[in-house]
């Protein structure tokens, strides 16, 4: 596999594309109708984690670990966001674009960037 890094866009495709309930699942968490399930982080014999609707994420009251889709792998296995999130493209196979990007792609994804930067820098001051 080659060598590769992502990008903004990337992760939030990630994060569209999977529910943190998928996640937990895929992972061998049995998730309750009410969300609950038991902490994968700490010996548990009640559950307390909770893997929230709408995709908002998880909570361990326990432990007090928390976080998104990415975090929840990277705890789990140890890795860092990247390779959490590369991971997660991998095991559910997820059409996001991770070749080695051309010099013109990335001065077209550079200039992406600096316009929506531009634009939130105007939002903020207009408001």
């Amino acid at each position: 596999m080659k060598n590769y890094h992502l990008t903004k866009d990337d992760y939030e495709e990630v994060k569209q594309c999977l529910s943190m309930r998928q996640v937990a699942e895929y992972y061998g968490c049995r998730v309750q109708r009410n969300g609950l399930c038991l902490c994968p982080f700490h010996p548990d014999k009640h559950p307390s984690m909770k893997i929230y609707p709408n995709d908002k994420g998880f909570y361990c009251w326990v432990c007090q670990k928390g976080g998104d889709i990415v975090t929840f792998v990277s705890l789990l296995y140890g890795l860092r966001n990247e390779e959490a999130c590369k991971r997660l493209i991998d095991d559910f196979s997820i059409p996001v674009c991770i070749e080695e990007l051309s010099y013109r792609e990335q001065r077209e994804r550079s200039k992406k960037r600096l316009k929506e930067k531009e634009l939130l820098k105007f939002r903020q001051e207009a408001y």
